[in-house]
């Protein structure tokens, strides 16, 4: 497994994948570290707000830089729909199970999480270049 996803990150795909996602890494790191400094009980929800948009991002930048190659503008254009759509649905989901099963959640740390996971992988996926 450890082999697959080295070889994965060696092909113009992988990098792309990886660059946008450790943008959006960095930014949720950041926010978690100023939340553990200036407030109190706010840093976990953070957390795990990032990590709800973190994994909506694997998906969504999964589904647009690993397409296959001979593909039309049309089927392209179905692929960013499909991975926009899958990529609400799975933050939907996430928030849902993390406000229904996980006690004394910030409201204003995990929103704060989400949406600097979301925003810092789509201005990732803007300023990435790929070949």
């Amino acid at each position: 497994m450890a082999v697959a996803c080295k070889a994965q990150a060696e092909t113009p795909v992988g990098k792309t994948l990886w660059r946008i996602l450790g943008i959006a890494v960095m930014a949720v790191g950041g926010v978690v570290v100023l939340f553990a400094l200036l407030t109190e009980g706010q840093a976990r929800s953070a957390l795990l707000g990032g990590c709800a948009g973190l994994l909506a991002n694997v998906y969504a930048v999964w589904r647009v830089y690993a397409p296959p190659a001979d593909t039309s503008a049309q089927r392209e254009l179905l692929n960013l729909y499909r991975a926009e759509f899958g990529k609400l649905v799975i933050t939907g989901a996430l928030c849902a199970l993390a406000f229904a099963l996980i006690k004394d959640l910030a409201i204003a740390g995990f929103l704060t999480g989400l949406v600097t996971a979301l925003l810092a992988a789509t201005l990732g996926a803007i300023t990435v270049r790929t070949k």
